[in-house]
């Protein structure tokens, strides 16, 4: 199984919460492949024993990636939806609903920490910590000054683990009708290295 494969997977079974799961595994894959090869995104990750234990996924830009990734792969991503959509016919309403996100959040960074998922038998480890670190880095090197973080607001754990981070919740918003999710905020010297 090839890394992209093995980080879509983890996504699809770490992170149940969003939207993405329901475009499936295929979606995730050719997502995530774009996302390493999109000169202005990148994925860290840890591989132990040839396996992906924990990734973390950011752009520089979310609304340009996304936009690259639709053109770039604009039939296979017809395609992958379209066989979700037999499956799943109220799929539609949340893709339309996931590609105008990024319209009610236009005043927060256009950085953004995408995902972040640590296998379950490595979680506690501290891979999560070394993992946001070298995001942190990362971004530094990259000349962002403040990057935003998208979660679930039912999704306690996670909120409490961004705000461990130094994110500031900024905004509350509803990407899917009824379902709110908290947009978290870190800017100024993103290097965290009290963690």
């Amino acid at each position: 199984m090839n890394k992209y494969s093995q980080i879509a997977e983890m996504h699809y079974n770490q992170i149940k919460t969003g939207f993405l799961n329901n475009l499936g595994l295929e979606f995730l894959e050719l997502l995530y492949k774009y996302i390493d090869d999109y000169e202005n995104s990148f994925i860290i990750y840890k591989i132990k024993n040839e396996n992906v234990i924990g990734f973390i996924s950011g752009t520089e830009d979310a609304n340009n990636l996304y936009i690259g990734f639709k053109d770039k792969y604009f039939l296979r991503i017809i395609w992958i939806i379209f066989k979700r959509f037999c499956l799943k016919p109220s799929i539609v309403k949340g893709i339309f609903e996931t590609m105008n996100y990024n319209k009610k959040t236009v005043l927060l960074p256009k950085a953004e920490l995408i995902s972040i998922a640590v296998d379950n038998d490595y979680k506690g480890k501290g891979i999560a910590s070394d993992l946001m670190k070298e995001f942190f880095d990362e971004m530094s090197k990259r000349g962002i000054e403040s990057v935003k973080v998208t979660v679930g607001a039912d999704n306690i754990r996670a909120n409490e683990y961004y705000k461990k981070w130094g994110f500031e919740k900024k905004q509350e918003i509803e990407i899917h009708k009824g379902i709110k999710s908290n947009v978290y905020v870190i800017g100024g010297d993103i290097t965290n290295d009290e963690q």
